[in-house]
């Protein structure tokens, strides 16, 4: 039986060429639904100074973004005191561990106003203008299915206004956890609250994704009445085409 395209909205605020190496998965899902047949457009926070050439990517649409109370983040890096030197510190064996919680040292006041400024999370300002973008497309181009994959999980409240406005599922792709994430340096003040909205707008999402077994355990434990598909990140073998005997470079 023939495969029925789909129109799928795919809010990710990271996007391939202008992202995190964490968010190259988002690039490949949506090229990967398009080589399927179906119609995607995807809406992304375009970095300041970046340089989009949209007749390359028409099926990307970039939303400007300017980060809230940036001068607070600038300041505190300014006074954070310097590290020591890579010779002056004792050589040890890398632990790639999560952070305790209990260890996460006390934020300060310069913290919480940041993190005030910019809840839910520094790039919130893109979220009234990829609503208003998507919105705009109502009378012609109308989604069968909303897609968003986070962090930044500001794209998780996106896909969520968008699911009510035009009435169809929303599927959340955690690639890190939103709610009770480990890497989440939250002011204690904050914390509770960040974790009840993260819960509340998650909790209207048909379904979710994600990228480890630990996260899996945590969604179904959190929204037991929820699907949880974990998927793995992987690689493109044919983004290795021709590498397998490459000259030295001297």
């Amino acid at each position: 039986m023939a495969q029925t395209p789909l129109r799928v909205l795919f809010i990710s605020g990271f996007v391939p060429p202008h992202a995190p190496m964490g968010a190259v998965r988002t690039g490949k899902l949506a090229a990967y639904w398009r080589g399927q047949g179906h119609d995607v457009r995807t809406v992304a926070v375009s970095p300041p100074g970046a340089k989009i050439d949209a007749a390359s990517h028409p099926w990307l649409y970039y939303v400007p973004y300017e980060e809230p109370g940036r001068w607070v983040t600038r300041l505190k890096a300014a006074l954070k005191p310097a590290r020591p030197s890579v010779a002056a510190r004792p050589v040890t064996a890398p632990v790639a561990t999560a952070p305790d919680a209990t260890k996460i040292r006390e934020l300060g006041l310069t913290d919480l106003y940041r993190q005030i400024v910019q809840f839910p999370d520094r790039h919130r300002v893109w979220i009234g203008q990829a609503v208003r973008l998507a919105s705009s497309w109502a009378d012609s181009w109308r989604p069968d299915i909303i897609y968003s994959s986070g962090p930044p999980h500001s794209g998780q409240v996106i896909a969520k206004r968008l699911s009510a406005r035009f009435g169809v599922p929303w599927i959340a792709e955690m690639r890190d956890l939103w709610i009770d994430d480990p890497y989440l340096d939250r002011h204690p003040l904050l914390k509770p609250f960040h974790d009840w909205f993260a819960r509340t707008v998650s909790a209207r999402a048909q379904g979710f994704v994600v990228v480890t077994e630990e996260a899996r355990e945590g969604l179904v434990h959190t929204f037991p009445d929820k699907p949880v598909v974990l998927s793995y990140n992987g690689y493109d073998p044919a983004d290795f085409d021709g590498m397998d005997d490459v000259a030295p470079l001297d």
